[in-house]
């Protein structure tokens, strides 16, 4: 299904043999390396697709497609291009920061709302829709967006757990959503950072397989229900919610 999908996308693979390493990314659970072009005025995370036999569809796959249907639904995220560098293929990932701006994780805003906020609690106390509405409440929607003039931060936030429901991401962890913050002689103001990472979305670590059983079987709709907000604050004893109702 993955291999249709490449073929039929039309989408081009960059060859990022002559990009030249501008930084190394040690935020997430893998260190990628941020890549530099001449043509192009941002850099770009090139994330190696980690080879899985018998997946038809990968990350870099799965990065790209969320990347256009966010494109498709009016979702400010991050643009993707499938890539190989180095004979290793792989997603190239959009640097969402403008130029001179920083980037601080959602990680570091919430202890402003939860002074004792401890990021690696397993039931991720803290990290959920009431905290992240109160810690957005002065942050603007993402710089550039066509979402609705009224819209702010959170409403942009809605509409990315909505997304997340949409295609099955389960991984809006704290450093999965970040503010922006722009240089202090600007006369910007800060805001809520374009989605990214969508690497974990869309069944990638399904095999063929196990979808054609599904579609024998018609557990369809039951697979699509174990879609569950982890990211999220939890109880231990308490159910899941799903994301559906997370969006909900």
């Amino acid at each position: 299904l993955g291999k249709k999908i490449l073929a039929e996308s039309g989408w081009p693979i960059v060859s990022a043999d002559d990009w030249s390493v501008a930084g190394l990314e040690t935020q997430g659970q893998h260190p990628h390396n941020w890549l530099k072009h001449p043509s192009q005025k941002r850099t770009w995370l090139f994330k190696p697709a980690r080879p899985v036999r018998d997946r038809s569809l990968s990350e870099d796959t799965a990065e790209k497609i969320a990347s256009e249907l966010a494109r498709l639904v009016g979702i400010p995220a991050a643009p993707v291009e499938l890539a190989i560098r180095h004979g290793v293929r792989g997603a190239l990932v959009e640097d969402v920061r403008l130029p001179n701006w920083e980037l601080q994780a959602g990680q570091a805003l919430i202890p402003e709302v939860v002074p004792d906020y401890d990021p690696g609690n397993p039931e991720q106390r803290g990290h959920n829709l009431e905290t992240i509405q109160r810690a957005l409440t002065r942050f603007a929607k993402p710089p550039g967006s066509m979402l609705p003039a009224a819209f702010r931060a959170f409403d942009a936030f809605a509409g990315y757990l909505v997304f997340d429901a949409l295609i099955a991401h389960g991984d809006r962890h704290d450093r999965n959503w970040a503010i922006l913050v722009p240089p202090l002689e600007s006369d910007e103001v800060e805001a809520l950072c374009p989605s990214f990472d969508h690497a974990a979305s869309l069944g990638f670590t399904l095999t063929d397989k196990n979808r054609v059983d599904h579609l024998r079987d018609g557990t369809v709709p039951r697979w699509a229900s174990r879609g569950k907000a982890y990211r999220f604050e939890h109880r231990a004893g308490s159910r899941w919610r799903t994301l559906v109702d997370l969006a909900a």
